[in-house]
């Protein structure tokens, strides 16, 4: 009976846990729909591919690396590169007092600087991947979440707390001026970034274009501004 009992209870906690965890994840999916990142959760990680990066004098580096973004540091940012001249070789950390630019795979990361991501977390620089280039570049910003421990706070590792997954917000930097975009203040960004492109303007005002188009949309403006 009191085995019973206690099982009861076991599989009365299991249940809420997962209930808790559930929301917590709808919570997440919700926030990002709102706030403009794309999440990616717990689980996802990298792997080494070949590439290569630059120094900070200049110097290409080929071997193998492996793009990594859970650090917190003000003065390097929270993405970093572990990297292997060859495999089985010692992996060596690399941040931003390292490298200026690094390719891994498909994709080309490059620094951006004064990355402000909400009020609690700002970087004097960091990596993004660049997924647009031209006359304004468009990048991808990521760093690792956490929650649990004694406080929650993104960007602040706080003892007990743990990963959750990665958030990914886009940045555009046009005419040295960095700007985060934010799903619900697309339209009023939008004015800054592509004002002067009229047909640009008309589809996202009337809703034909969205937030959710971005990519296609600095593809589009930098088209455009190279014609005019």
């Amino acid at each position: 009976m009191f085995h019973t009992f206690i099982r009861y209870r076991q599989l009365r906690l299991m249940k809420y846990f997962l209930l808790i965890n559930t929301l917590f994840l709808s919570a997440l999916s919700v926030f990002s729909q709102n706030s403009g990142y794309t999440y990616m959760p717990f689980g996802y990680r990298t792997s080494y591919e070949p590439g290569y990066y630059y120094t900070t004098e200049g110097e290409k580096i080929s071997g193998l690396i492996k793009w990594e973004c859970s650090g917190y540091l003000r003065e390097t940012g929270a993405n970093y590169i572990l990297f292997r001249p060859v495999a089985g070789e010692k992996k060596v950390r690399l941040t931003t007092k390292q490298v200026n630019a690094f390719v891994v795979g498909q994709d080309s990361f490059g620094i951006i600087k004064s990355v402000a991501r909400s009020g609690m977390t700002q970087y004097d620089k960091d990596f993004a991947r660049i997924v647009v280039t031209g006359y304004i570049t468009l990048y991808s910003h990521c760093q690792e979440t956490k929650a649990g421990g004694a406080g929650y706070g993104a960007g602040v590792g706080l003892p007990g707390m743990t990963s959750t997954g990665i958030e990914c917000f886009y940045f555009i930097k046009k005419d040295d001026v960095l700007y985060r975009l934010k799903r619900k203040d697309f339209k009023d960004t939008a004015v800054v970034l592509f004002g002067d492109n009229t047909t640009l303007m008309n589809e996202i005002n009337n809703g034909v274009t969205t937030f959710d188009n971005i990519e296609r949309v600095v593809a589009e403006y930098n088209t455009w501004k190279v014609a005019k």
